[in-house]
């Protein structure tokens, strides 16, 4: 069976515009760095939990999720979030070790695992369940512009936002090692994308087998509610694969699970979701790990 996790090699070579720094977890820099580590994370563990007790999660319904997301897409021009270099630096787990980085590596490193899904398996469809403000799929369609993509999400303003970009004349996708705006060709590619607004838990508007794979970057977290309804409607919209980005209990410690919780995010583990037809082919946890919780990628079969 293929590998489809990042190597160890290919992550680092991903998150060095990030002026990453290998700190060995062993020596005295490494032993500091866990324990501030383990100190933010009590901090965010207590915050979550308290406004858990104040019944002040945002997951807790999905017409109060919808009223959030729309809060927060809600922009007067089109926006491409990039993933940008500079800010603070900031530890992550990986490995034994740790990364100190700056920027937002990790999600690069999720969208490059999903990149390389779809180099080994050559889909011809893709959908993103949780597509956002556009940016991973936009990304994705500029590198494989054969490929007929799309995206929905429970946003009707980042759906907004995505035909918006679709109409520019280029854009800067504001990546470290993808300088520079994308060409006709990949503006293309990009147009061709099919934006939608939908419930990921209520797809009655796409037929049976419409994407050859469908994935996920951090959505289904948000989703723990009506996850079960969610996995249902993928199975059965989706024809050949997924990929799951999401924090799988099997990756996650106590004090993240505990985390999971207070926050009312999606925290279950890789079994239940085979429960509801997918069969795992790998699942890959290289992907370098942030403080408040672990990400991995279940990349699995559709099956009956």
């Amino acid at each position: 069976m293929p590998q489809f996790a990042l190597t160890r090699d290919e992550v680092l070579s991903i998150v060095a515009p990030y002026h990453a720094q290998l700190v060995p977890s062993g020596d005295s820099e490494g032993r500091r760095l866990r324990r501030q580590v383990f100190k933010n994370q009590l901090h965010m563990i207590a915050s979550g939990l308290a406004k858990r007790l104040r019944g002040g999660e945002r997951n807790k319904a999905v017409d109060r999720v919808a009223d959030y997301y729309d809060t927060v897409y809600r922009h007067d021009a089109p926006i491409l979030p990039g993933f940008q270099s500079g800010g603070r630096a900031l530890p992550f787990g990986f490995g034994d070790d740790l990364l100190v980085m700056q920027g937002f590596p990790m999600h690069r490193c999720i969208i490059a695992q999903v990149e390389k899904t779809i180099r080994m398996l050559s889909p011809g469809s893709v959908c993103e369940i949780g597509s956002g403000m556009g940016r991973n799929l936009i990304y994705l369609a500029s590198r494989f512009p054969q490929i007929r993509f799309a995206g929905f999400d429970l946003s009707h303003h980042a759906v907004a936002n995505c035909h918006a970009l679709q109409r520019l004349e280029t854009l800067d996708l504001q990546f470290p090692e993808v300088p520079g705006a994308l060409t006709p060709e990949q503006m293309e590619a990009v147009r061709a994308i099919d934006f939608f607004q939908a419930n990921a838990a209520d797809l009655s508007a796409r037929p049976d087998d419409s994407y050859d794979l469908m994935y996920t970057v951090s959505a289904m977290e948000q989703m723990h509610v009506v996850l079960p309804q969610v996995l249902k409607e993928v199975h059965r919209v989706g024809r050949r694969h997924v990929v799951f980005c999401e924090p799988f209990l099997e990756v996650n410690d106590i004090w993240q699970r505990l985390y999971l919780w207070s926050r009312n995010y999606f925290r279950v583990d890789i079994r239940f979701v085979e429960s509801f037809g997918f069969r795992t082919l790998e699942h890959c946890t290289t992907i370098p790990r942030k403080q408040s919780f672990t990400y991995s990628a279940l990349i699995a079969e559709i099956v009956a």
